[in-house]
């Protein structure tokens, strides 16, 4: 038994009972020991998430500034598609998870991660140390609730970025079987469509340009030789008449 609890299992190995443990049995016998919350891996996990997300939302920011030395032929400050990705990436982190209300945690924010002045998350190491020590498993599931499909809620933070990767890269597949692009790569293939459609223009443009200059030198060289003839008749005639 585990913690009172009769147990009955055709492998060694114990993966259900203790949510998050694994048990792998080795011999019979009883053996005792803890279960206690990694705390400082929680907190080593919890920064590299918040620099990664910080890394994203500074690349975002930069590419859509604008100051006057900017050029706009080729900045993506205007691209609408940039700009609500990197909206879309404030709002997974900052709103709250709908699935868990009334439990202890429903937003970053009461755990002591929120937007500073700067736009970017900061934690506040005091008060992620009382959250962790108040409720460690709710901390988890602000990361790891899974979206309500009938409520069509979100879910978790994980779900809400996934989702926004999926919605931007990676594309996705349509109720009805279909593939179809994210949104940034559909914005690169339309970009590059214009830049080859630009090409076939200027193309195009050039051949008009070298088949006029060919008529033109064309007509050119005939009237040279038009003004040739007659600057000889007209001497000719000149001659005659004096």
């Amino acid at each position: 038994d585990v913690d009172g609890l009769a147990v009955e299992v055709r492998s060694n190995t114990i993966a259900d009972i203790i949510p998050g443990v694994t048990l792998d049995l080795a011999t019979t016998g009883t053996v005792t020991f803890d279960v206690a919350s990694d705390h400082e891996g929680t907190k080593e996990t919890l920064q590299t998430f918040v620099d990664t997300v910080n890394d994203l939302l500074g690349l975002l920011k930069n590419e859509l500034a604008v100051d006057e030395n900017t050029d706009r032929s080729s900045s993506l400050a205007g691209d609408s598609v940039v700009r609500q990705l990197r909206s879309n990436l404030v709002s997974a982190v900052s709103h709250q998870v709908e699935e868990l209300d009334g439990e202890t945690y429903t937003a970053l924010a009461q755990i002591g991660i929120g937007i500073n002045s700067s736009g970017k998350l900061a934690i506040d190491s005091d008060e992620l140390d009382v959250a962790l020590a108040n409720d460690s498993r709710g901390i988890a599931e602000l990361f790891t609730q899974t979206p309500d499909e009938v409520e069509g809620t979100q879910g978790g933070i994980a779900d809400r970025i996934l989702a926004i990767v999926t919605q931007y890269v990676e594309g996705g597949t349509s109720e009805a079987g279909d593939h179809y692009k994210g949104l940034l790569t559909t914005r690169t293939d339309s970009l590059g469509s214009q830049i080859e459609a630009f090409e076939d223009r200027m193309i195009r443009l050039e051949t008009r340009v070298e088949a006029m200059t060919e008529r033109m030198t064309r007509q050119f060289t005939a009237m040279e030789q038009t003004m040739q003839q007659f600057q000889a008749q007209g001497g000719a005639l000149v001659g005659l008449l004096g």
